[in-house]
């Protein structure tokens, strides 16, 4: 049976229930059929798990240093959605599921630190036969982003962050204590989106 990945306790990804896995697995394929028909799907064995990879390319594109989308916290492949076709006309564009976050990655044993989380990345360059490519990352995956680049800079043609969590600073206490009221459900919604603004 699949394992898929969530965040918990021991410091490996998994879902806590069968229930919430198959929750998942329904939605994830629902938002996948919303993208392009990728052109290959890759599981790459890395020493910290199996990494999902699609490639999205035309046809006129695929000689041309391909793009890596890395994407946030909590989110997966078809979080790209509304940037994937445009992207898609200029250069071939790689995506992938974060090891330790939900998508089909599959994560096997602890991330411990940095330099791990770039080599487990690496692999996946190595393996792809990506000899450079140009690193798009939202949230933790600007930070992803960026680890690799500090660790392994030697296949990176350039680097594109959006709203990069840790890289220029580190999340101030008072965003931490604003962000409670703003993901708690239960909170009115003026006050949520207050807090979020």
């Amino acid at each position: 049976m699949k394992k898929f990945v969530f965040r918990d306790h021991s410091s490996i990804g998994h879902f806590i229930s069968e229930e919430g896995r198959e929750d998942f697995q329904i939605a994830y394929d629902e938002a996948m059929e919303l993208l392009p028909s990728p052109r290959e799907t890759k599981d790459i064995k890395t020493e910290y798990g199996v990494v999902r990879v699609y490639l999205f390319t035309e046809e006129d594109n695929k000689h041309k240093e391909p793009i890596l989308l890395l994407p946030g916290r909590s989110s997966s492949t078809p979080m790209w959605e509304p940037n994937l076709e445009g992207l898609m006309k200029e250069r071939p564009v790689y995506t992938i599921d974060l090891l330790g976050e939900p998508g089909m990655s599959i994560q096997v044993n602890p991330i411990k630190n940095q330099k791990d989380q770039a080599k487990w990345l690496n692999k996946v360059l190595i393996d792809l036969g990506l000899e450079k490519v140009h690193l798009i990352g939202v949230s933790i995956g600007g930070w992803t982003a960026m680890n690799l680049a500090r660790y392994y800079p030697e296949n990176i043609t350039s680097v594109s962050l959006l709203d990069p969590v840790f890289v220029f600073a580190p999340i101030s206490l008072k965003m931490v204590a604003a962000s409670i009221p703003a993901s708690v459900s239960f909170v009115p919604k003026f006050v949520r989106e207050k807090m979020l603004s």
